[in-house]
């Protein structure tokens, strides 16, 4: 069986050192924080979030936002139709790695904001 994205970004940091030094080390997890309710992978997000871990996607999408905003505050500026293309590029990058569809992003079109 195929190794889940989640377990092997979980595993590569660990062969990093990653986790080596983190507070409540060699402690077991209160699972009390934990929503049973919030599907499969929370945990695991948690315990990411919990070491200071952020997965690609989720600092990609705060770079389209941050891109979005440059767009809509610079409707004129000669830069616009590059930057839309790369906010395009970095929305698809974020879409594949997505762990939900519901989570994808549309890309922009060309005369956005305009």
């Amino acid at each position: 069986m195929a190794e889940h994205w989640l377990e092997q970004m979980i595993r590569e940091a660990q062969e990093q050192g990653d986790f080596a030094n983190l507070p409540g080390r060699g402690k077991p997890l209160n699972l009390a924080e934990y929503d049973p309710y919030a599907g499969p992978e929370a945990t695991g997000y948690a315990v990411l979030k919990n070491a200071g871990f952020t997965p690609e996607w989720i600092e990609w999408r705060r770079q389209i936002v941050d891109e979005i905003n440059w767009l809509r505050a610079n409707g004129t500026h000669p830069e616009r139709p590059s930057r839309i293309v790369e906010v395009n590029i970095l929305i698809a990058k974020h879409n594949r790695q997505v762990p939900n569809p519901t989570l994808q992003l549309p890309k922009l079109p060309s005369d956005f904001g305009r």
